[in-house]
């Protein structure tokens, strides 16, 4: 609590809906620290757009990141001949 405060997550949920379940399902998902990952002026690629899957391969610091990797969001420049993207990727540790 002395790093992020209280964090609450708040759903409505019918009758017939297992709350326990739901409640563990989130917890796994959700219970652990995450990193963001962007990269800015990578050389471009026409086919890459969000929801394209990508095979990164990079040193980050601590880590060596060799991952698919969803790109959450894309955007391309051009300037004169030379094609650059900027990305932001989920997938593994990293969530957008």
């Amino acid at each position: 609590m002395e790093a992020w405060g209280v964090l609450q997550y708040y759903e409505s949920i019918d009758e017939n809906t297992n709350g326990k379940a739901k409640a563990d399902a989130l917890l796994s998902l959700y219970n652990h620290k995450t990193r963001n990952l962007s990269v800015s002026g990578v050389a471009g690629d026409l086919r890459v757009r969000g929801g394209s899957i990508i095979v990164v391969d990079l040193e980050i610091g601590d880590i060596n990141l060799k991952n698919f990797m969803l790109v959450e969001s894309v955007r391309h420049t051009f300037n004169s001949n030379r094609h650059t993207m900027d990305l932001t990727l989920r997938g593994g540790e990293f969530i957008a």
